[in-house]
């Protein structure tokens, strides 16, 4: 069974200069009343959004796209970390939720290309792009899509959405087009054992996967719902899924009622204890090393998907 990781933003924030908060100081820049802490940030956007529509009585695609230029602009900046390199040789099919190209960069110095099957503006099913022969799957949107950067709660309902077809439903792709392709129904793949992997979707029902440096914030509803849904199906005695989902996360967050939810869901929490450094801030860098050396320990050979 192909090993995947899905790679979350916390490699990002190992760098000083890297700092969300500091988009979030900018977004609201001359807005009264917004405060940052305690919310989620697709709903914090949403408040920004319209906070702005209702001072400046612009139209909101355009102030969401302003907002969107300046998302890009900071994800331009964000320096990688050495690190990230480690993690990206683990597997030839990694996932990630960011939507910067620091992993293509990190996996090779050429220009990695898109070979998805079907192309895409707004939403980020069927991208992928291919770098050094490894797959690497946006979920969430990337730089040079711009339409298809998720931000709001209104695009991950329409996320959701579009999970929920491709799965229950099945698709066609490239309709009347001599490159026309039917999908069937997840569940009809897996019964007829047809495992080609069309969409990062499939994976969660296909592939092991172990979750890096993702916060899986409740905000993050596409990927609570997939984890919902699949552990629903294995209840029916669906004997196809057999797959493990591994997410990391530190002693400190172990103890999160998050990691409870996570369980119930069918999700392998592992806890790596993090350290402190002499300043008293915790040695994020060190974790990662140790969850790295924790995968290695446990991987299974590399196999193309």
């Amino acid at each position: 069974m192909n090993e995947v990781l899905l790679i979350g933003n916390g490699f990002n924030r190992l760098g000083e200069d890297n700092s969300w908060n500091k988009l979030l100081i900018e977004l609201t820049a001359g807005l009264d009343g917004i405060i940052l802490e305690n919310k989620s940030f697709p709903l914090l956007f949403e408040q920004i959004l319209m906070t702005k529509q209702a001072k400046t009585k612009g139209d909101i695609k355009a102030i969401e796209n302003e907002m969107l230029d300046k998302v890009i602009k900071f994800s331009k900046k964000i320096k990688s970390s050495d690190i990230l390199k480690e993690f990206t040789s683990l597997s030839n099919t990694i996932l990630t939720t960011n939507y910067d190209y620091l992993i293509e960069q990190n996996i090779s110095s050429e220009n990695f290309e898109n070979i998805s099957i079907s192309k895409e503006a707004m939403y980020s099913l069927y991208r992928v792009n291919q770098a050094n022969k490894k797959k690497i799957w946006h979920i969430h949107g990337e730089l040079n899509w711009k339409k298809s950067i998720c931000l709001g709660y209104e695009r991950y309902g329409a996320n959701i959405q579009k999970v929920r077809n491709f799965i229950l439903q099945g698709v066609t792709l490239n309709e009347k087009k001599e490159n026309e392709l039917k999908i069937d129904s997840l569940k009809r793949r897996l019964e007829s054992n047809n495992f080609e992997s069309r969409s990062w979707v499939d994976y969660f029902f296909m592939s092991d996967i172990s979750i890096v440096g993702l916060g899986l914030d409740y905000h993050e509803m596409d990927l609570w719902w997939l984890l919902d849904y699949r552990v629903r199906e294995k209840s029916k005695g669906i004997k196809r899924i057999t797959n493990e989902i591994k997410y990391y996360c530190t002693d400190i967050e172990h103890q999160d009622d998050r990691m409870r939810v996570l369980k119930s869901l069918g999700v392998n929490t592992i806890p790596i204890q993090i350290e402190k450094q002499a300043d008293g801030k915790l040695n994020y860098y060190k974790f990662y090393e140790d969850v790295l050396l924790d995968i290695q320990k446990r991987r299974k050979p590399i196999i193309s998907s």
